[in-house]
Formats: structure tokens, C-alpha cells, sequence
């Protein structure tokens, strides 16, 4: 199947305000943040192959994610978060796959060659209770979990209290494989960034 780009229609994301989606790239930036603040959209499946890049700035307070397979719970009289799987992206979190139901850290892996003020390729491929994660091409996290099926696609700025900026801008080729899949079961590896199907 086809990639599809998912960055190119700003109307198709709900956007708090510390998100900004201008020339392909969604940025999340704030000097102190009260609570966890979010861009969202829907997506039509829950198995899939997506790729992103990501910038982090250097900062220690820097803390971010991927969340997908969410469901909003607001709407339930519950906590206003997303309940879901998120790939951590941050200083003190790298290589954690989190679930937001209130289990915490499901899985943690390596995740060497990161480089904090560069951008960074994320690859996450989902298909049935498998998750697998890699970073710049590198094998991070390949666990099994089937407790969350939503269809919410979305990237969080976590709430943080420091003063100094904390910026995270997920970019360029934010692109979702709808159905299909590249690679075999075993062996699977990240095609290179920006690559198009």
C-alpha cells in the first residue's frame, strides 16, 4: 500500500496551543506548561508502519511522544489525556514505550546514536498485539501488548514546570502505511528516511 503523508492538511489536526503545523513541520513549544498539551487526528486503522522526524532541542526538561492506538476519555468524565500506547521522545525517556492507561512503561531498549539538537528518525510499525520501534535505524523495542485499540494519532508536549523553553517539532515526513507492511517478520529494519512507498 501506498505512504500517506499525514502533514500535509493542517484541517485534518486538532491542535492545543503550544502546537503550530506551518510548512510540513508540527512544532510544540512553551516556557512553562501546566499540563500535558497535544496535536491530534483520527486515523482509519490501528495497524500500521509510520515514520517521522523528530527535532528535540537540548534541553533536559524536554519531554515529548508519539501516541497512537488512543482513545480521548474526557468525554467519560475521566482525566483529559488520551488513554494509549506513546513512544517517549525526551531527554530522560528515550527508548520507553508507554502506555497512558495507567500501566506506565511497557517496554524499554537501547536507543544509542540519538542526537539531541539534530533530527532524529523514528520508524514504528504496528500490526496486530506487536509494536516494534526504531530510532535512526537502530532496533529499540519489539514487545507485544493488544489492551489498546483506538484509532487516535497523536504527539504530546508533556507539562513541565522549568522556565526555559522547551521545544519539540516532529517534521518532513510524518507518513503512515495504512495496510501492508515492508520488511518480513523476522529481520525487520527501517527503510531510510523520507523514503515514499
Amino acid at each position: 500500500a501506498p505512504w500517506q503523508e499525514l502533514l500535509a492538511d493542517v484541517d485534518s489536526w486538532s491542535l492545543d496551543e503550544p502546537w503550530l503545523l506551518e510548512r510540513g513541520v508540527l512544532e510544540g513549544r512553551a516556557v512553562g506548561l501546566p499540563h500535558n498539551s497535544y496535536a491530534w487526528r483520527e486515523v482509519a486503522v490501528t495497524d500500521f508502519e509510520l515514520e517521522v522526524d523528530l527535532l528535540l532541542h537540548a534541553n533536559p526538561g524536554a519531554n515529548s511522544g508519539l501516541q497512537y492506538r488512543s482513545t480521548w476519555l474526557d468525554e467519560l468524565g475521566a482525566r483529559p489525556d488520551p488513554a494509549g500506547y506513546q513512544v517517549d521522545a525526551g531527554t530522560r525517556v528515550f527508548g520507553s514505550l508507554y502506555a497512558t492507561d495507567g500501566r506506565g512503561e511497557l517496554a524499554r531498549g537501547p536507543f544509542e546514536g540519538i542526537e539531541e539538537g539534530s533530527w532524529n528518525h523514528l520508524h514504528l510499525r504496528v500490526e496486530g498485539d506487536r509494536h516494534q520501534v526504531e530510532w535512526n535505524g537502530r532496533p529499540c523495542i519489539d514487545t507485544r501488548d493488544s489492551s489498546l485499540t483506538g484509532r487516535i494519532l497523536g504527539l504530546q508536549l508533556h507539562l513541565s514546570q522549568q522556565q526555559s523553553p522547551i521545544v519539540m517539532a516532529w517534521a518532513a515526513e510524518l507518513q503512515l502505511q495504512l495496510q501492508g507492511f515492508t520488511g518480513p517478520e523476522a529481520g525487520w529494519q527501517a527503510p531510510a528516511a523520507g523514503r515514499i512507498k
